[in-house]
């Protein structure tokens, strides 16, 4: 028979193990900290999600200012007050007439301006394009408007005369928050970073005044 320090030893090594056992059940079974470790693993994708619809509604924001910019800079032509005051150039009608209408946190440099004069009724009903004039505008899939050259050098500024037709457009790049994003169809080059570009655009007939535009 076994002797009195072998049961011991065999009892001591019984309890150790369902000692070992226990803790391994009790950690199993310990929940303190749980929220903390589920938060850490869903802590960064709840925060790109956050950071992307930020983005998104940034960039809305900024295109309903461009928009509220660019009608109201229209007007400004439509009515003479450009024609009136001599501005001549994308840079000086950017300076003086777009971007006091936009908030302050836009770059004014980056302020792209296009106008063009499509002509008065007289002469655009019998250049042979009547009444397709616009559609020169329109990109070769036509699923938008072409986009002009991404500088003031390279692109048109003509306010037109009196009863001139117009077609004004202004762009701004916006730089990306998530950088993923660059590399998205969304995506345009500008000054060699990715940006994403938006547009508003205005067509108008300018009113019957007396004063000569720059064209």
């Amino acid at each position: 028979m076994p002797g009195p320090d072998t049961i011991a030893t065999g009892q001591m090594r019984r309890g150790a193990r369902a000692g070992a056992l226990a803790r391994a059940e009790a950690f199993i079974r310990e929940t303190r900290g749980a929220t903390a470790v589920e938060f850490a693993l869903i802590a960064p994708m709840l925060l790109v999600t956050i950071i992307f619809i930020m983005s998104i509604g940034y960039m809305i924001f900024m295109n309903q200012a461009l928009d509220y910019a660019t009608q109201k800079a229209a007007r400004q032509i439509r009515t003479g007050q450009v024609q009136t005051d001599a501005i001549t150039t994308q840079s000086a009608f950017a300076t003086q007439i777009v971007c006091p209408l936009l908030p302050s946190f836009f770059t004014c440099s980056n302020v792209i301006v296009n106008s063009q004069n499509l002509g008065t009724l007289a002469s655009i009903t019998n250049d042979g394009v009547y009444p397709y004039e616009y559609n020169q505008f329109i990109n070769t899939p036509q699923t938008g408007l072409t986009v002009p050259g991404l500088s003031n050098a390279s692109t048109t500024f003509c306010t037109g005369n009196g009863s001139s037709f117009i077609f004004l457009q202004i762009l701004y790049p916006v730089p990306f928050f998530l950088s993923f994003l660059s590399s998205s169809t969304i995506a345009t080059t500008y000054n060699g970073t990715q940006v994403y570009l938006i547009m508003s655009t205005a067509t108008f007939l300018n009113e019957p005044f007396s004063v000569n535009g720059n064209c």
